[in-house]
């Protein structure tokens, strides 16, 4: 996307973000759920350069600082589910765990002959 980053104004960054959620909507990268951005293919979000363009080369602070607010927003998301990956990882491999120690542990109910 070919734009002068140094002159985006809220009303273009505006315009930006929707069509950065339409796109990336449309091809399961990311969901909106509300207000919140749920991210489910970081790798294949389009678009993500626009903000950094936006942030670094932007001549309107107040649109730098609403880029960098997206981001962070967007990498709170990620953050979130990659959090949530491990806890669940972490809750099977405990009761795999468990399960196993729970029949190692069971004493035989087999009467002696």
């Amino acid at each position: 996307m070919n734009l002068e980053w140094e002159i985006v104004s809220q009303q273009i960054f505006d315009c930006y973000c929707a069509y950065f959620r339409i796109i990336n909507n449309s091809t399961g990268a990311l969901k909106e759920i509300g207000e919140r951005l749920i991210i489910y293919e970081y790798n294949k979000l389009a678009g993500l350069e626009g903000f950094w363009n936006i942030i670094t080369r932007s001549l309107d602070d107040s649109v730098a600082l609403a880029a960098m607010e997206f981001l962070l927003e967007l990498f709170e998301s990620v953050r979130s589910l990659f959090l949530s990956l491990i806890a669940r990882k972490s809750i099977l491999k405990l009761t795999s765990t468990n399960s196993g120690r729970k029949k190692a542990l069971s004493p035989s109910r087999e009467r002696p002959k």
